[in-house]
């Protein structure tokens, strides 16, 4: 970090601060997790603001809170060998994933500019890669909108490997050169570095002349301006980007050992991990690391998954009536009380439905307890989001299953994947914001849809009518779903509606 000197006037001197590196080698998943709570065990609140434990995902900050607050409960009990040595854990660190902790860092900075979002850098390199086709330099290629986040990923990982736009041109450049004059492959190649390195220099300036900044300019900004509150503990759970998509990349292990007021940084790994290759690559990216062995833990004791007996064994239709059939075992386990020797027969903690395929259990979980009034907790995430078709049709049957709610016909109405014509044209969002708006103004549920959507005196506002008009349509026909018919028909009319209402998008 940079200081005054006291005695030279107003010469500034280059303090160094002292830092340890260490590098804790944990022989199992239990080994692990202890050393976890162990460096990051803090008493006072103040201190614990200055470190920071770093994880893969946002999932697994709260998994790691859970443990560390079983383990902290075990150090107020001395019976327990599997305590932490040291006091109770009564302070959390930041938990932050590689992305939240640029988030994290530069919030501490003195009145930087403000991030970019991803749409933002997106468009920003949308309008370099068009001044760059004007300028003369044509790629070798459409440059397409899909494309164009993946010219961005291609960036980012470049500089994320310490590698500069300079550096990617030279050595491409002089690798390919020498080929073009008996190969079209090599020639093709050039011409499309030659645009790429066009286009980063441009949007670098853009991002420069911009009043934001983006990842790359934090990590930079970060090494010559010191922090209002600065990060002096780094706790490093995750591995490198060559073992897990969600670890570290060389530039986020060279800032940690340049980061000014950082005293302390200890890498948590599995020694299964380190056998990968990691461990020779953390040696080369943290050079002069300190290794240690964590001190193994006896393993807890595990938790027994009880197989039902036969009585409990069911044979059901479909995986709605299985969950409900959980769900009824549950609520009555509650009801009757303990059994004769004080424990529950069913309780609501110590009951687990475990399932092959995320789909459609997760989705039918949220219907079958919430009617039974029986709280549970998903250990997953919903899957529609990587299924935007499948989305799109649980939209369908979630606005029949509510009976065309407010917040589930809206839904479908925006939805991408339909597109519902009213005079021969499409409705836009803004009549269905219009829309929504409208209903908004009956807070209960109890009003027919048909009466919200068709009030007396006619609606004046033309955008309103357009989407209500689409509304309408909307539930006469998912109405027909609704009905008692033979599954075939319901198929049928399922596959009518999908094809009907298809939007251009999907249909290409």
């Amino acid at each position: 970090m940079t200081g005054r000197n006291p005695f030279s006037g107003n010469a500034e001197i280059i303090v160094i601060t002292p830092r340890r590196t260490r590098l804790l080698r944990a022989v199992d998943l239990h080994t692990f997790q202890r050393a976890i709570a162990e460096v990051a065990s803090y008493n006072d609140p103040w201190i614990a603001q200055d470190c920071v434990v770093m994880v893969p995902t946002h999932a697994a900050t709260e998994q790691l809170k859970r443990t560390l607050e079983y383990l902290s409960f075990t150090l107020d009990n001395p019976k327990q060998k599997t305590a932490v040595a040291g006091s109770h854990l009564i302070a959390w660190p930041h938990f932050v994933t590689r992305r939240a902790w640029y988030t994290l860092m530069h919030g501490r900075l003195k009145s930087p500019p403000r991030l970019l979002t991803d749409i933002e850098r997106e468009v920003l390199l949308q309008s370099a890669s068009e001044d760059t086709i004007r300028s003369g330099v044509e790629p070798p290629f459409e440059v397409r909108p899909g494309l164009l986040p993946e010219i961005l990923t291609f960036y980012d990982t470049l500089r994320r490997q310490h590698k500069t736009v300079n550096g990617f041109e030279r050595v491409v450049t002089e690798q390919l050169e020498g080929d073009i004059e008996f190969d079209r492959g090599a020639l093709r190649l050039l011409e499309q570095t030659r645009f790429l390195v066009s286009v980063f220099r441009d949007f670098e300036q853009k991002i420069k002349e911009s009043d934001g900044l983006d990842e790359h300019a934090v990590r930079a900004l970060l090494l010559t301006n010191p922090c209002l509150q600065p990060v002096r503990h780094v706790v490093v759970t995750v591995p490198d980007q060559a073992a897990s998509e969600n670890g570290l990349w060389p530039a986020d292990f060279d800032l940690l050992t340049r980061l000014p007021d950082l005293e302390r940084v200890d890498v948590i790994v599995t020694e299964q991990m380190l056998q990968s290759g990691l461990l020779e690559r953390i040696r080369e990216r943290l050079p002069g690391i300190e290794e240690e062995q964590c001190s193994r833990v006896p393993e807890p004791t595990p938790v027994r998954l009880m197989m039902a007996d036969k009585k409990r064994c069911r044979i059901v239709r479909d995986r709605e009536e299985e969950l409900i059939a959980v769900a009824k075992d549950v609520k009555w386990a509650r009801q009757d009380g303990p059994q004769s020797d004080g424990s529950f027969d069913i309780a609501d903690d110590s009951t687990a439905v475990v399932f092959q395929r995320p789909l459609p259990y997760l989705y039918v979980a949220k219907q079958a307890f919430g009617a039974c009034g029986v709280p549970f907790e998903t250990f997953d995430s919903l899957p529609l989001a990587a299924e935007p078709y499948a989305a799109a049709l649980d939209l369908v049957f979630e606005c029949i299953a509510s009976k065309f709610a407010r917040s589930d016909l809206v839904a479908l109405l925006r939805s991408p994947h339909f597109e519902f014509l009213v005079d021969e044209s499409a409705v836009t969002h803004e009549e269905v914001s219009a829309l929504d708006r409208h209903l908004a103004q009956f807070p209960y549920d109890d009003v027919p849809i048909e009466k919200k959507l068709l009030p007396e005196p006619p609606l004046a506002d033309g955008l309103t009518q357009r989407a209500a008009r689409a509304a309408l349509k909307i539930v006469d026909e998912l109405t027909r779903l609704a009905s008692r018919d033979r599954t075939s028909r319901l198929v049928t009319n399922v596959l009518a509606f999908l094809t009907k209402h298809a939007s251009v998008c999907d249909e290409t």
